[in-house]
């Protein structure tokens, strides 16, 4: 590749190999059109990467369930300001009786202490542990991003509202109907070990002394919904396509331009997120929209969402840029200077005026 992309593609190389990252997948399309795409080093020692390769997305898969809701929502089925208790009757304690959908997508619902369930429980007993938390302040008035309590709470009213296994509807009404034919959820209905191998150090840590060691291994255990989903980087950038082009995919209206709006105009501004060191991040329903938690310029209108420290999708609305970065090595760095925020950085710097 020569072009207006070299030099972000030489920062990806240079962060890739000893003392880094063991790989790298890229992807970037503007209105539509894939302009990079590309692998960098290994899946493992010794087997290349390649931009077919599932990797883990983490939390970066939660776009996925916001899809979901906003069909449903088109449809008529829900509406964001719903009280969660209204759909699921037992999650009405511990203070949580206001707690709405939008609470839940804006990451406004605080728990007190011990309410992210323990890792190793079924995803009905995670369930039920939330359900029983207490939350530490009236939902709205605080902020602290959830990795994993809000989505089991949104998947199951997904499940109650449609009366569908949450996995169904993300395969059928999104993946199904965005063409992401290799993405899986792990362990989820349909999941072949054969097909799709989970193999020790598909996640690694580059340690301060250089080591490179596994960080995560994925246990026989069904992930739960919004951690659980596997593929390769143009189908993580695929959903964030489709709402970069008002709802259409492959000439197929997915949402509905008026979804796009609700799920996507910041919603959430002005509080600190107490798990992210304080900072200020705006949201959205579902989807973080300030531009310098990615590396985009102030005053670009994003909407995106990064997984653990390896992962990060993005879309510019009114560029159609959408860049998705999937790495498969943790690797020590300063927050917002990342290499993922830098080659976000790149990109909107090489493709200045295109």
């Amino acid at each position: 590749m020569t072009g207006p992309l070299d030099g972000a593609r030489a920062r990806v190389a240079a962060a890739v190999g000893p003392g880094g990252r063991l790989g790298v997948q890229v992807y970037v399309s503007l209105r539509g059109r894939p302009v990079w795409h590309e692998a960098f080093g290994e899946f493992l020692a010794d087997e290349p990467l390649t931009v077919e390769h599932r990797m883990p997305w983490m939390c970066a898969g939660k776009p996925l369930t916001v899809i979901a809701l906003a069909r449903l929502f088109d449809r008529g089925r829900l509406v964001t300001g719903m009280r969660v208790g209204d759909v699921i009757p037992e999650f009405a304690t511990g203070g949580k009786q206001d707690v709405t959908l939008d609470h839940l997508l804006t990451h406004t619902v605080v728990y007190e202490s011990g309410g992210e369930p323990p890792w190793g429980l079924d995803r009905a007993a995670a369930l039920r542990h939330v359900c029983r938390a207490t939350i530490a302040a009236p939902p709205g008035e605080r902020a602290a991003y959830e990795a994993m309590s809000s989505w089991l709470v949104l998947s199951e009213v997904i499940q109650r509202v449609t009366g569908r296994d949450y996995h169904d509807v993300i395969r059928e009404d999104v993946l199904d109907e965005l063409g992401m034919s290799r993405t899986v959820a792990f362990l989820g209905p349909g999941f072949d070990r054969d097909d799709v191998p989970v193999p020790e150090g598909a996640l690694s840590e580059r340690t301060a002394e250089g080591e490179l060691r596994t960080q995560i291994s994925f246990p026989d255990e069904e992930r739960w919904p919004g951690t659980e989903m596997w593929g390769p980087v143009a189908e993580l950038a695929r959903p964030l396509e489709a709402i970069a082009a008002g709802g259409v995919w492959n000439g197929t209206r997915l949402l509905s331009e008026q979804a796009v709006e609700h799920f996507c105009a910041p919603l959430r501004v002005g509080l600190a997120d107490e798990y992210f060191q304080g900072l200020d991040l705006s949201w959205s329903r579902g989807f973080c929209t300030e531009p310098g938690w990615f590396g985009a310029p102030s005053g670009a209108r994003i909407v995106g969402h990064t997984g653990y420290v390896t992962v990060l999708s993005v879309a510019d609305l009114d560029r159609g840029l959408v860049i998705a970065f999937v790495a498969n090595t943790t690797v020590r760095e300063p927050l917002l200077r990342g290499l993922a925020n830098l080659l976000v950085t790149d990109v909107y710097q090489a493709l200045a005026g295109q």
